[in-house]
């Protein structure tokens, strides 16, 4: 049976601008130990990723998400599987000489970048494009990769980038970390689960056991070192009853 894997641009889960990712390691990694499913991508707008699991959506389980990110608001039926990883969202700005931790104090006269369909938590979790644009001078970019790209140009002041992401930049070909200014505070922590949409082609049940086997074989260890998330990682399988 063919399960389809919601997907949006979510940095290091999901980029259609990277090699690699997270939830296409995992699809595969599923798909390799059993064949009762078959796992397959779809790629979905973040901003409308709560239609994919809707009743009538595309897709029946997304992974890496934090249910506290508007599903309830939006009336969705949707379970909470498995809590993989705590991450968080950090200010970014590029380094300069004599430029400290201050530069984040006040952003007010600062021109951010952030995600389309994001929630961020020093804007009250708006959403809307023209509002963050009108009340926070943000502008919203498609993608982590576009973001951060805008920032070392010089066409942004501020961008908002999570450290999983960070993390994972430790293995890109270009050194771009020494380049940048990270914030010591985080503008948001948040626990990522697998979601998986009532009445659909797999149950919660079904996700938790296959999380479970890919646990305890290593992996999923294997997966979040491959990223360098190992120290985000709140799943451990010898944790799961």
């Amino acid at each position: 049976m063919k399960v389809r894997v919601a997907a949006y641009e979510f940095a290091p889960y999901y980029s259609k601008y990277l090699d690699s990712s997270l939830t296409s390691d995992l699809i595969d990694a599923l798909n390799a130990y059993q064949d009762t499913y078959e796992f397959v991508l779809q790629e979905v707008p973040a901003a409308t990723r709560y239609r994919a699991l809707s009743k009538k959506g595309c897709c029946d389980v997304m992974f890496f998400e934090d249910i506290d990110w508007g599903w309830n608001r939006k009336g969705e039926t949707v379970q909470a599987v498995q809590p993989l990883i705590q991450g968080s969202d950090r200010f970014v700005a590029l380094k300069q000489p004599g430029r400290t931790q201050a530069y984040f104090k006040d952003l007010t006269d600062k021109r951010l970048g952030g995600i389309n369909g994001y929630h961020y938590s020093f804007t009250n979790y708006h959403t809307d494009r023209k509002f963050l644009e009108q009340h926070y001078n943000m502008y919203l970019a498609d993608s982590h990769v576009a973001c951060l790209r805008l920032l070392l140009h010089g066409r942004l002041d501020v961008i908002v980038l999570n450290d999983e992401f960070l993390a994972a930049l430790q293995n890109a070909k270009e050194d771009y970390l020494d380049k940048l200014l990270i914030s010591q505070r985080h503008d948001q922590q948040y626990k990522l689960s697998i979601l998986v949409a009532d009445n659909k082609a797999v149950s919660a049940t079904i996700i938790r056991q296959l999380i479970r086997e890919l646990g305890r074989n290593g992996t999923i260890d294997q997966l979040f070192r491959r990223y360098n998330l190992s120290r985000f990682q709140i799943y451990r399988s010898r944790g799961v009853h």
